[in-house]
């Protein structure tokens, strides 16, 4: 199936970003490519070291994006025979989509030029930016509309996969030109967990699974509100740059269970909200809440013990790595244990 090959391009394309902008922040805040969406005023800069590692993540942002694209329209070309005026909806909607990302590019280049030339770049670039903003709106507007109709629901998930990957443009524009602030960071590392999301429930209704019944989604919720709220905390850890500031101490943090600092205060947060993710996770487990309750339960033992590893060896670039994509693993793993096993969805 077309759109689910387009799932999967989103899902492992956004997994590869995670990894990758994992590596590029452990080499430190001076960036290879100083202005976007070129490096350095090149198209193809030598793609070795630091450098190289900045411009694939570029580039699989951009297959990212196409992947987007690309289920908008395969799933929705069904409509064509069955429901027209659903049809032209989701095109004209892709066709905007792809109109939001030129304004975004052109604001960024004018933004690069004006600095290079030492002049003022005026108004457009905002105004570009701004209109892009508009635009995000009138999409979301589209794809709302899109999925009351029959058959609507998957390209409106597409439609809502391409404005993530819009949102993650700007916020990676935004670090690189202006050395965006902390908040706006994490948030450029929390949007491919959201497109990792919207690609894996796009991925499981194209193969006609169903959502199990027999969950219980209040305990779920619970952990899953926990979870965000973790990884949010990780966010913020990672890119203010204090994930030592309690020194190697596994448990407490400068000798105390809460320590005087914001820094060290917000590392013994992200500490305790893991725990506290372990404690729910068990929780859940034992009360069968869920048929893959206990392999996530497992999954957060193993993710609070890789926590414990980046500790330990001073922040190693594989246990970052790992740390960072295990977070992923286990938002996939809960999305998927609200669903019935393929067996049991197909009559």
């Amino acid at each position: 199936m077309v759109p689910y090959g387009f799932a999967l391009v989103i899902a492992l394309g956004c997994t590869t970003l995670v990894a990758i902008g994992a590596l590029i922040h452990a080499g430190g805040p001076v960036l290879a490519c100083p202005d976007w969406p070129l490096c350095d005023g090149n198209s193809i800069p030598p793609l070795v070291g630091r450098t190289g590692l900045e411009v694939l993540h570029r580039v699989v942002a951009q297959v990212v994006g196409i992947g987007a694209l690309g289920l908008t329209i395969s799933a929705a070309l069904p409509l064509r025979r069955t429901a027209r005026p659903a049809w032209r909806l989701a095109m004209w909607a892709t066709g905007v989509v792809v109109l939001q990302g030129a304004m975004v590019s052109r604001a960024g280049a004018l933004w690069v030029i004006a600095r290079r030339e030492g002049v003022d770049p005026g108004p457009e670039p905002a105004l570009q930016v701004i209109g892009a903003a508009v635009v995000a709106l009138g999409v979301l507007a589209m794809a709302v509309r899109l999925a009351r109709r029959p058959g609507g629901v998957l390209p409106a998930l597409g439609l809502l996969a391409c404005e993530l990957v819009e949102v993650s443009s700007v916020l990676g524009a935004s670090r690189v030109l202006f050395d965006a602030a902390t908040p706006w960071r994490a948030l450029h590392f929390l949007v491919p967990m959201g497109l990792v999301s919207l690609a894996t429930i796009s991925a499981l209704r194209l193969r006609g699974r169903s959502l199990d019944r027999g969950a219980a989604l209040g305990p779920v919720a619970a952990v899953l509100v926990v979870l965000v709220v973790q990884l949010a905390l990780g966010a913020i850890v990672r890119h203010a740059g204090v994930g030592m500031a309690c020194g190697t101490s596994l448990v407490t943090c400068l000798g105390s269970w809460w320590p005087s600092g914001w820094m060290a205060q917000l590392v013994q947060a992200h500490r305790g909200a893991g725990f506290a993710l372990l404690a729910v996770a068990a929780w859940l487990a034992w009360r069968r809440a869920t048929r893959l309750a206990p392999l996530f339960a497992v999954g957060v033992a193993l993710q609070v013990g890789l926590g414990l590893l980046v500790v330990w060896t001073v922040l190693g670039e594989v246990w970052v790595v790992a740390h960072v994509l295990g977070a992923e693993a286990l938002l996939v793993l809960l999305i998927l244990s609200l669903w019935k096993p393929l067996a049991e969805a197909i009559p």
